[in-house]
């Protein structure tokens, strides 16, 4: 009986144990498959921001170049004296778009970088070209051309095109981009297009702002910055396929 008695208390006691250790199991292999990548569920304007911290990691050579540096500091200039001739709401509209561009630049710093080296661009000539630096210089120049256009009132950019038909075209180019973009660093390269989004939304709203009073200016100035983005990424895809050709050769 005594024996009985002390086989039950030691059945219950390992039964006890065992589950304890499934559900320590489970809740281990649970917590586990929610920090797993591929389970990670975000939205579709959560996803550009979604980074593995193994792509923080990688080591670019973002060093600018004097080039670089004097375009930066001479945009900075314009975009103060700029800031001068607004009013209250335009300069709000005017900083955060700023801040947005600013954003958008560090981002393509990394998301171009694979670029950085001298590629070969066009075949006649063998004229070779360093895809990277030479997008950050247009990255630069267009900004600079953009502010100082409206600071010095000389509202005379190419309007030609539609919007719609641009932004196809831009849509068109990002995702080919991405294509020959190398699985490591597609995240980057994700993250400065929809930067470079973000950016576009408040630019518009400042110039809808700016031009409130002669509204036919708006599209022209639309258009150029949608054109600028167009010239980035062409380059960017040119040079990536070429990156892909000479390495399959």
């Amino acid at each position: 009986m005594y024996r009985k008695i002390l086989f039950i208390v030691v059945l219950i006691f390992l039964v006890t144990k065992v589950t304890e250790c499934a559900e320590c199991s489970f809740e281990l292999h649970e917590r586990a498959a929610k920090q797993t990548p591929g389970n990670i569920r975000v939205s579709k304007s959560e996803r550009f921001h979604a980074i593995p911290d193994y792509i923080n990691k990688i080591s670019y050579d973002v060093t600018k170049t004097d080039l670089e540096m004097e375009l930066l500091d001479e945009v900075e200039k314009s975009f103060n004296e700029l800031s001068k001739k607004q009013n209250e709401e335009q300069l709000e509209l005017l900083s955060k778009s700023q801040e947005f561009w600013l954003d958008y630049y560090e981002k393509e710093t990394y998301g171009l970088n694979p670029a950085n080296k001298h590629v070969a661009l066009v075949s006649g000539d063998k004229k070779k070209v360093n895809a990277y630096r030479e997008n950050m210089k247009n990255i630069l120049e267009g900004r600079k051309t953009f502010i100082d256009n409206l600071l010095n009132d000389q509202h005379d950019l190419s309007d030609d095109g539609d919007l719609s038909s641009v932004m196809e075209r831009i849509d068109f180019l990002q995702g080919r981009v991405e294509y020959f973009s190398e699985e490591r660093n597609r995240p980057r390269v994700v993250a400065g297009e929809e930067a470079w989004m973000l950016f576009l939304e408040e630019n518009d709203q400042f110039l809808m702002s700016y031009f409130s009073e002669n509204p036919e200016q708006i599209d022209m100035y639309k258009m150029y910055v949608r054109k600028e983005r167009l010239k980035i990424l062409e380059l960017q895809l040119t040079a990536l396929e070429r990156l892909r050709i000479e390495r399959e050769e």
